[in-house]
């Protein structure tokens, strides 16, 4: 399979009529050959009967099975598992079938029967901290969307919303493993797509398409916020496991939920406050310190309130001087806070 697979792939590929030049030669040659199986369209053979007889040949012997074996967990032993390219490769391979004539029962049926498998390959409890730090995330977004094309052709679901929501999943993944480079993706990851929220909030899709920036189609600022809450996103950066350059990036997940109360809830304020106790490293309480005055300047009122009470109740004991200066630019941006929204 890692020698060999991505040249079988493209063989198939091209007798699957996903190469302009085999195409041309089937269509040139569509009569050659005619042998209808049970999976052809009867009404596509005589412009196509080559390629067709060829597929359905293919069919008849099992090869869609040995295809969906291949990138089923667990399908050929308990050790193997499927090169993340090479599961491209397969939902690539078959991603036309109706179009080319294969019965649309059948084909819709197959299609549905794949895009679970690849579903199951990208479940956070078949994606080990091991396939982590090998895989590239952006093969992983590219199979997300095959899966996405899959579900849509096949049952109609909709694809933007498949493709967002596992885009989380894997943000949250690369975030959560135990490699920090790969944490540092999943927050850029999460920088991504809070751009995309932004950018739907912003302009109309019209104007994005004409600036030629990206936009979220299904994901909105109370689903997004929603979604981080549920998945402790930010429990995990401030608490459970808190470094200085995961905090930093935070900054523009938070602003984009402080944009309304209700997506921004009392939670948060504690959540993030927590990094600042003096129990923890200099460089986490550095870290808050810088994101905590920039945050006081676009939170709602009832949570600057809040952050307030929070900082008051600093101890005249533990300031310093890193924490005057934190207070100034606390002050300031407070003050700008209050005056913006009064």
């Amino acid at each position: 399979m890692a020698c060999c697979g991505q040249e079988l792939f493209l063989m198939m590929q091209k007798c699957f009529g996903l190469c302009a030049r085999s195409t041309k030669f089937f269509r040139q040659f569509a009569a050659y050959l005619s042998y209808p199986t049970e999976h052809t369209d009867p009404a596509r053979m005589p412009e196509n009967a080559l390629m067709l007889s060829l597929v359905g040949q293919f069919i008849s012997l099992g090869g869609f099975q040995k295809l969906q074996q291949l990138i089923k967990i667990g399908a050929t032993g308990p050790d193997f598992k499927c090169p993340v390219l090479h599961v491209g490769l397969a939902i690539q391979t078959i991603s036309r079938i109706v179009e080319t004539g294969i019965q649309k029962p059948f084909a819709h049926e197959y299609l549905n029967q794949m895009a679970d498998c690849v579903e199951e390959y990208l479940s956070p409890e078949n994606l080990k901290d091991a396939d982590i730090k090998e895989i590239s995330l952006e093969e992983l977004k590219r199979l997300i969307r095959q899966m996405a094309s899959l579900k849509s052709a096949a049952s109609g679901q909709d694809r933007y919303k498949v493709v967002e929501l596992y885009e989380l999943e894997i943000a949250k993944r690369f975030l959560m493993c135990p490699y920090f480079e790969k944490r540092i993706k999943g927050m850029k990851e999460f920088g991504e797509i809070h751009l995309k929220v932004s950018n739907k909030l912003s302009r109309t899709p019209e104007e994005c398409q004409q600036v030629g920036v990206d936009y979220a189609r299904y994901l909105d600022l109370d689903s997004f916020s929603a979604w981080i809450i549920d998945n402790k996103v930010l429990h995990f950066i401030f608490k459970e496991n808190p470094h200085s350059e995961l905090i930093k990036r935070s900054g523009k997940i938070l602003h984009l939920m402080a944009l309304k109360l209700e997506t921004f809830p009392e939670e948060i304020i504690h959540i993030v406050w927590g990094c600042c106790s003096p129990e923890k490293h200099e460089d986490i309480v550095r870290a808050g310190y810088e994101l905590i005055p920039d945050l006081a300047r676009w939170i709602p009122l009832p949570r600057l309130e809040t952050l307030s009470q929070q900082i008051l109740s600093i101890p005249i004991a533990h300031i310093d001087d890193k924490c005057v200066e934190f207070l100034k630019t606390w002050t300031i941006n407070t003050l700008a806070n209050l005056k913006q929204k009064r």
